[in-house]
């Protein structure tokens, strides 16, 4: 597999690396006292929330920034934001992948993470699974810095090139996101739609030199 003039593998997280975990988030509201589950409820209650919800899962935006921003636009439901975090970083690691992504860090291959995660949930997922984002020799992930830049702008690709600027620019991304994968190859990178672990090994084989 890709033996010959190894490109740089750059992989998303959610939905690639990560799916979400509905019963860890179920778990951890029974865990809540009375009052936090009152407050969880109420907020799930809010219609203007529950819609900024569904838009920033169809739209693949910074789910981060919509948690920290609830302070500005719910400051009656800030209590809530702790639980929110915890809650949108229940993500699991596909076994299947993280045996693929060790076998490709032991051949050699240098991989990467561009991903629309936020810097505190990224964290959060590290303090999780250090040994998993061990193999990875860098990452670029949306930050409070920059508003929150992600994919598919063309800016976050180009903040991304000028970061890794010092590696090889033969770069795949591996994203599940059509616009993501587009606004790649406008900027010359070479892509891989992510559907399964299977398909993923079939695609990267073709890449072979």
């Amino acid at each position: 597999m890709l033996k010959k003039n190894k490109p740089i593998l750059v992989f998303d997280l959610h939905g690639v690396i990560f799916i979400f975990s509905i019963w860890a988030g179920i778990k951890d509201f029974w865990q809540l006292n009375y009052k936090q589950k009152l407050l969880v409820l109420r907020a799930a209650c809010t219609p203007g929330l529950a819609w900024d919800a569904l838009k920033l899962l169809f739209t693949g935006a910074v789910v981060e920034q919509a948690v920290l921003n609830i302070k500005i636009k719910y400051p009656k439901l800030a209590g809530v934001i702790p639980f929110a975090l915890k809650i949108i970083n229940n993500q699991i690691p596909k076994p299947e992948i993280v045996k693929l992504l060790k076998q490709l860090n032991s051949q050699g291959y240098k991989l990467l993470i561009f991903s629309n995660i936020g810097e505190q949930s990224i964290e959060l997922l590290k303090q999780k699974y250090p040994e998993l984002f061990n193999l990875f020799m860098g990452e670029l992930v949306a930050s409070a810095s920059d508003n929150y830049l992600s994919k598919p702008q063309p800016a976050a690709f180009n903040k991304f090139l000028k970061k890794f600027s010092g590696l090889a620019h033969n770069f795949i991304l591996i994203d599940d996101r059509d616009k993501n994968l587009q606004a790649a190859q406008a900027c010359d990178m070479q892509v891989i739609k992510f559907k399964s672990c299977t398909q993923l090994i079939y695609d990267l084989n073709k890449f072979k030199n």
